[in-house]
């Protein structure tokens, strides 16, 4: 049986992690704000109720590399399969709280990766389970956990996260692999509800991804797979929680 993530693992090496550099900069740009994005809503259903869908900046693109090469209609395919993919997977009730943590919450949705990433992610989370803390850096800076700690636990009742937001979004197109591939970064803020001796707590959390997909095989249901992800968080200093989001 695999070992429990330790709490506090991620925020002990400050939640920073890079799986793969590409050297390419982020072109291209970014949007107005839009109150739901689709599919977001179905991302969250796991969470039981206690994670919102997030507020998502809609990408407002014309030209560009992206969309020379891909075409509008697919880049938003591909921006919109990032932010499900990280709305499914990252500040989830699975991942933040350690009374459901398994292997399996921390490789779902593999058939929206590319095979060798899945065997990637899933390989990094056996090690972390196993203990090595440097897996346990990169499963984290993807999937955000291990928040408890210093007297701070999960608020049991009501909205486990609140004030979500996934703006200043980005795309361009990357040469990494043998085909062209598509590089979606942006970055999400929310704020975890907890607790500490009888007092209620926002913590805060900031987290900046990259995500690159390549078009799925043909016949495939899923249009973009996630090919691979370079990701960092910061927690920031616990604020009151005062109840209104």
């Amino acid at each position: 049986m695999p070992q429990r993530i330790p709490r506090g693992a991620v925020a002990a090496v400050l939640g920073v992690a890079t799986l793969a550099t590409t050297g390419c900069g982020p072109i291209g740009l970014v949007a107005e704000e839009a109150p739901l994005f689709p599919g977001v809503e179905e991302a969250v259903n796991p969470s039981l109720g206690r994670v919102e869908p997030p507020t998502v900046e809609r990408l407002n693109f014309r030209t560009g590399p992206a969309t020379a090469t891909f075409g509008r209609r697919e880049v938003a395919r591909g921006y919109a399969a990032a932010v499900w993919f990280a709305t499914a997977t990252s500040f989830t009730l699975q991942t933040l709280d350690s009374r459901y943590h398994s292997i399996g919450a921390f490789t779902r949705h593999s058939s929206r990766m590319t095979p060798e990433f899945a065997d990637e992610v899933d390989q990094l989370a056996w090690e972390c389970f196993d203990g090595d803390e440097q897996s346990c850096g990169w499963l984290g800076a993807m999937r955000v956990y291990g928040l408890e700690g210093n007297g701070l636990t999960l608020q049991q009742d009501g909205p486990l996260v609140v004030d979500h937001v996934i703006h200043e979004a980005e795309v361009w197109v990357d040469d990494w692999s043998d085909e062209p591939t598509l590089g979606v970064r942006f970055e999400e803020q929310a704020s975890v509800r907890m607790t500490k001796a009888g007092e209620n707590w926002l913590v805060p959390v900031v987290k900046d991804a990259n995500y690159w997909l390549v078009p799925g095989p043909e016949g495939d249901a899923v249009t973009w797979r996630v090919a691979d992800i370079d990701s960092w968080y910061v927690v920031e200093p616990a604020v009151p929680d005062t109840g209104t989001y």
